[in-house]
């Protein structure tokens, strides 16, 4: 914004003849890819080359073309994870470049922008639309209450416009972060029950049932760790590894909801497991 550069949209000396206005003015386009930036010309003077009558303005007339910028919005990452029950922090960056314009010779400026947006991602963007001010990277989080349940929750943008301007600018920047909350499988016995009797001899079964292991209708993948503490006649009823039943394997990986099945066999010693 010092000066030091120049455009040429119009000539430095322009030929013609006879007057010039309405439809037979002089006109000169100004290109869509002019950057912004502040073009000032200088009509010093007009000189009859037919008599040599130079005609010098005094003031000169001098014309202002403001070029403002369009400021681009881009969202980093454009997706993330994180587990039910978490925040994540920080979860995105909005990225604005060519926020700055010439407000006079010499002076650079920052402009102002507002960006509406809809947030199903439960983030801390201020309320739509998100408005700020000149260059720069502003990080926020998503999730904040740790509320949300298993899915993908989006936040996208549609537009940006300049404010604050003589003559605003207004374009599409559409992008989007999406979220993914992964579910935390729940595991309880079936039935609710957390005893089981009978008499030697007997068998019965021990179901167990696994909820909350779907994501997007999509079986998730889980692992479960059991652990035994038995204690049997043989051991005198105290805790031994050498009572166990192993009626429930250490570790168990399958997908999914389910309720899963496992005999008691009908040959136990009398005890507890």
């Amino acid at each position: 914004c010092t000066g030091a550069v120049t455009a040429g949209y119009v000539p430095t000396t322009i030929n013609g003849s006879g007057n010039k206005s309405g439809g037979t003015a002089l006109s000169y386009t100004i290109p869509t890819s002019a950057g912004p930036g502040m073009y000032m010309y200088i009509i010093n003077s007009i000189e009859n080359t037919d008599g040599g009558c130079v005609n010098t303005l005094t003031p000169a007339d001098t014309i202002i073309v403001n070029v403002y910028p369009r400021p681009l919005l881009n969202i980093t990452p454009a997706q993330a994870e994180v587990c039910e029950n978490s925040a994540l922090i920080p979860a995105f960056d909005i990225e604005i470049t060519n926020a700055r314009y010439c407000s006079a010779i010499g002076t650079i400026s920052d402009v102002s922008y507002s960006i509406p947006y809809t947030d199903a991602a439960a983030t801390n963007l201020p309320g739509s639309p998100y408005t700020n001010t000149g260059n720069g990277t502003f990080s926020f989080n998503a999730n904040i209450a740790a509320s949300l349940g298993a899915g993908t929750y989006l936040v996208t943008t549609s537009t940006l416009s300049t404010t604050g301007l003589s003559t605003n600018c207004s374009h599409d920047q559409k992008d989007t972060f999406a979220l993914t909350v992964n579910p935390e499988p729940i595991v309880t016995f079936a039935g609710g029950i957390d005893n089981v009797t009978l008499c030697e001899g007997n068998g019965d079964s021990i179901g167990i049932t696994i909820s909350n292991a779907v994501l997007n209708s999509v079986d998730v993948n889980w692992e479960m760790v059991v652990s035994e503490f038995a204690g049997n006649l043989n051991s005198s009823c105290l805790l031994n590894s050498s009572a166990s039943a192993n009626i429930i394997p250490d570790t168990v990986n399958d997908a999914g909801n389910k309720t899963l099945y496992y005999t008691i066999p009908n040959n136990l010693n009398p005890g507890v497991y």
